[in-house]
């Protein structure tokens, strides 16, 4: 003896209970938004403190006596040599895309600022 199923009965019954149908929806929706939130995995972090001990770098200056600026360390051409003897490649796409994970910030110690003021 075979059943039937009458297609029109389970869109009626769907159609009776629509709140709690879309209810469910919501909360389903809600909670997978929620999830990609808290479980989004977190980028790794290194911290590197440089020390340039050289008289004239109080001054602010490389060793030739020109003009230090922090954005020297990014250099395309210096992070490409770090990359390849890292074991890296360094093509510019890897080169723009590495320097664009790094930050500098200074730290100037307290007697060096004194000694400016």
């Amino acid at each position: 003896m075979e059943e039937e199923i009458n297609l029109w009965d389970l869109v009626d019954t769907i159609l009776k209970h629509r709140k709690k149908v879309a209810l469910i929806t919501a909360i389903a929706m809600f909670l997978a938004l929620m999830s990609t939130f808290i479980f989004q995995p977190i980028a790794p972090q290194t911290t590197a403190r440089l020390a340039f001990l050289y008289p004239s770098f109080e001054r602010g200056l490389y060793p030739d006596g020109s003009r230090f600026q922090a954005e020297d360390l990014l250099a395309p051409d210096l992070i490409s040599t770090a990359l390849q003897q890292a074991g890296l490649s360094g093509s510019n796409m890897e080169v723009t895309k590495f320097r664009s994970y790094l930050a500098i910030h200074a730290i100037i110690p307290d007697n060096i600022i004194k000694m400016q003021d």
